[in-house]
């Protein structure tokens, strides 16, 4: 079926809407960088054709991104500005390769009705003479024609013949400007040999496969073997996370009962000691001592007295205390002393 833009507009909800009943030339090329694990169905010989030579740049989603975008899980990765970019140079380029050609081009939809998983949007086509175009903008010049725009074209060409129409020649249009709008263009043909009609039907039977198979079953497809290996990586990092946060929340707990318990033993010491520096009992010992008094010369600045006593601005002496724990409470010697019970223990003793 051939839908052309007038019917269709590119970018309209109802354009999304077609878009997202099967597999688009935007997608394929990625499908095809991780054609691997589908394997199963595609053979040894479809792969060695399909698979692209490069790795797979950065932008080029995996499978299961590609299910995500598709079900609104994930958004695709595309900078506003570059969308913009694109959207504003298109026309101009199609305008350009038209009077080029000496026909007038037309964006169009089209997937063939025995093959609907399988569909194009083309920048600019001419039915009549078969005359297919492809516009891209991009932010850098390319040394050579990057090898997604061919498998992309080769899907386009092979969906145009699917559907009963015909492909003379693929022209990409590399267009792009300056700061001062001054624009740039460059023409690359694409032949479409033998070896590009094979590939694009092995991308249609690719891009079939994974629309039928995944997608109309909203069925997620298999992992690459990087996102296993991540995923294990996540799933380690999430179970030392989980360990990490329940020991801190034990330790935070453990140290609101120790301040507790050290404001109840001192209480017991201060009423117990009975002008003693301390007690002891049980491997447990609490001991006072005064610490050392300091000069407060902040306050003897601002009482600006020239012959002021500076120990007359002394703060009164602080009482710290000092709670040691053995490490072994057990066993603890008891005794008769002159004095009264005298404890002691039998392992040394650790600081709090």
């Amino acid at each position: 079926m051939y839908i052309p833009e007038r019917v269709l507009p590119q970018g309209s909800a109802e354009w999304l809407e077609w878009r997202k009943q099967g597999v688009g030339g935007s997608e394929i090329y990625s499908l095809a960088c991780y054609a691997d694990i589908f394997s199963d169905f595609l053979g040894e010989t479809r792969l060695r054709v399909i698979k692209p030579r490069k790795t797979p740049p950065a932008w080029a989603a995996t499978p299961i991104q590609l299910y995500r975008e598709h079900f609104g899980i994930r958004k695709r990765q595309i900078p506003a500005f570059q969308a913009e970019r694109g959207h504003r140079l298109e026309p101009i380029a199609r305008e350009l390769a038209a009077e080029t050609l000496g026909v007038p081009l037309e964006q169009a939809c089209v997937y063939p009705d025995n093959r609907p998983a399988c569909r194009v949007s083309l920048d600019g086509y001419h039915p009549e003479t078969g005359h297919l175009i492809e516009v891209k903008a991009p932010m850098n010049p390319w040394e050579s024609c990057p090898e997604y725009v061919i498998w992309q074209t080769a899907y386009q060409a092979e969906v145009l013949r699917q559907a009963g129409y015909s492909v003379t020649d693929i022209l990409i249009l590399e267009i792009g400007d300056d700061a001062n709008g001054e624009l740039s263009v460059r023409n690359w043909d694409i032949e479409d040999t033998d070896r590009h009609q094979i590939l694009g039907k092995g991308l249609l039977d690719l891009g079939e496969m994974f629309y039928n198979r995944y997608l109309a079953t909203a069925t997620p497809p298999p992992y690459t073997r990087q996102e296993l290996f991540l995923i294990e990586q996540d799933e380690t990092l999430l179970e030392l996370a989980v360990q990490w946060e329940e020991l801190k929340n034990e330790e935070d707990s453990l140290k609101r009962r120790l301040t507790e318990l050290r404001e109840r033993i001192l209480t017991y010491a201060n009423t117990h000691c009975h002008g003693q520096p301390g007690i002891e009992g049980y491997g447990l010992s609490v001991r006072f001592s005064e610490t050392s008094t300091r000069t407060d010369y902040r306050a003897a600045l601002e009482a600006l007295a020239p012959h002021a006593e500076l120990s007359a601005f002394q703060r009164v002496s602080n009482t710290s205390a000092t709670i040691r724990l053995s490490t072994v409470n057990r066993p603890v010697n008891v005794r008769d002393s002159s004095d009264g019970m005298t404890f002691s223990s039998t392992s040394g003793w650790t600081s709090y």
